[in-house]
């Protein structure tokens, strides 16, 4: 839940991870092919205005025993907007726009 958590925050924080992961690319022979890879991408995700899904997240112990099962969905509308529900185990609610998280 915390990485997709993070992935949706990315998303939703204007993309400057990928802006600055392009930055970093090597100087190699292959560092040309990776930054036209990295730019289409860029560009994809910059023309995203919203986003949306639901996930289930299962974990278990060394045993294969269950120890926590969350669901839940979450939405993204730029320019600033984030909505995050869980249930389960650990049940949470963000909601998010311009002003306040």
């Amino acid at each position: 839940m915390r990485i997709l958590l993070a992935i949706v925050l990315a998303v939703a924080s204007h993309l400057s991870w990928a802006e600055s992961s392009s930055a970093k690319l090597s100087a190699k022979a292959d560092a040309s092919v990776k930054q036209d890879a990295s730019s289409k991408l860029i560009a994809q995700l910059h023309a995203i205005d919203s986003l949306k899904g639901d996930y289930q997240q299962t974990i278990t112990d060394k045993k294969g025993a269950l120890v926590q099962k969350t669901s839940g969905d979450f939405v993204i509308k730029r320019p600033g907007y984030f909505y995050w529900a869980s249930t389960g185990t650990q049940e949470q609610k963000v909601i998010g726009n311009p002003q306040k998280l």
